[in-house]
């Protein structure tokens, strides 16, 4: 939030400004989300240059990043919206403000509980967080490969 692609009309204005083929939109809902974008929205307005999702909820106000699930994300409206426009990438589940994440010791990005390895309650959290987004990803008639 608050970048040069705060939401996904910059990132239209930079495809449309560059358009060239190698560029693509890595989409991660936890930074638009909090300036106003609704994510199931946004991957339609973007729709075929979304080349990578990142996954993590946040509360609507802040950049943090916990497990899909955790906060006010719809996921189902925003994998329904994937489903329809072809979406067929990976999806990276990336936490950072949740306990037990690891940002190394030498960080001073905000956040909680930085450990120089990954932790039992890290690794809880992106197990919880891949079994929500599956359990969706089945609702709404994805294949989630293993």
């Amino acid at each position: 939030p608050g970048r040069y692609l705060a939401n996904h009309d910059g990132a239209l204005r930079l495809l449309e400004h560059v358009d060239h083929p190698a560029l693509g939109i890595n989409f991660d809902p936890s930074h638009t989300f909090p300036v106003g974008d609704f994510p199931n929205i946004s991957v339609y307005r973007l729709n075929k240059n979304i080349i990578h999702v990142h996954a993590s909820d946040n509360d609507a106000v802040t950049n943090v990043h916990w497990r899909p699930g955790m906060g006010k994300i719809d996921w189902k409206a925003m994998f329904e919206a994937l489903k329809e426009v072809g979406y067929d990438g990976v999806v990276s589940i990336e936490l950072e403000d949740v306990p037990g994440v690891s940002r190394g010791p030498n960080s001073n990005a905000p956040g909680v509980f930085r450990n120089v390895t990954a932790t039992d309650e890290f690794v809880a959290e992106s197990v919880a967080g891949m079994d929500y987004l599956k359990g969706i990803c089945r609702e709404v008639g994805i294949n989630v490969e293993e």
